[in-house]
């Protein structure tokens, strides 16, 4: 398996394009509450506040913007598409229709950025109908994911969010690469960078943009625009 390079999530985006997606919305808008294409946040038999869910606009404000990402490229501008085609998500996600890795999986944002002609960053952050479902993915998801890193090693994110992972490893074109993986509530995120500059990848910066994108996915959830970005140099 190919791992997750800035170029595979750009080959990703490319087989989701805004024709094919904005054709099927009208069979995918599927809301936990009674309010389409807001934040939610829902009430359960006991009167308690569980976690919101993000809509369509909420996981594209999520993922990293040029204003968080101070000093970088834009290669791909944030977006956000339903998950409305598994046959196509899955040659990235998914394995099949029924995995628990895309079950109750709403929406997938993403974007990416390069710096210094070495290294790329990208995002996604995978939106779901609630808390229980993202819980349930978490090891799928994350199984998937790591497994195109040669000489794995692991990366201590800290304790972020309800459940996190990293590793730093060797890419497919022999770059340094580093995943990290987050589940802040109704969200599952991504962090990948790569360098392929001989001094190697920062792993700092790895912890430092997971740490902002976890930041953002929990400001949305509390229902503010997503504001938190890496600090100019």
């Amino acid at each position: 398996m190919e791992n997750f390079t800035a170029s595979y999530f750009k080959a990703f985006r490319e087989l989701l394009t805004k024709r094919e997606v904005r054709g099927r919305r009208s069979i995918t808008l599927v809301t936990v509450c009674a309010v389409p294409m807001l934040l939610t946040a829902c009430g359960n038999s006991n009167g308690e506040s569980k976690v919101a869910a993000l809509g369509e606009r909420q996981t594209k404000a999520v993922v990293p913007d040029a204003l968080a990402m101070p000093g970088w490229k834009v290669i791909d501008q944030p977006e956000a598409y339903p998950i409305t085609n598994f046959s196509r998500v899955g040659l990235v996600l998914c394995t099949d229709k029924e995995t628990k890795a895309c079950k109750g999986s709403r929406f997938v944002g993403t974007s990416i950025f390069s710096r210094e002609k070495t290294v790329q960053a990208a995002f996604w952050a995978l939106a779901y109908r609630d808390e229980e479902a993202a819980s349930a993915a978490y090891d799928a998801q994350w199984g998937h994911y790591k497994d195109g890193l040669g000489k794995p090693a692991k990366l201590d994110l800290d304790g972020l969010g309800a459940r996190s992972d990293a590793q730093v490893g060797i890419g497919s074109r022999s770059d340094e690469v580093a995943i990290a993986q987050v589940q802040v509530g109704t969200v599952i995120l991504w962090a990948n960078v790569s360098d392929r500059d001989e001094n190697g990848l920062s792993k700092s910066f790895v912890k430092d943009i997971a740490a902002v994108f976890t930041e953002r996915v929990q400001q949305a959830q509390n229902g503010d625009t997503p504001s938190a970005g890496l600090r100019s140099e």
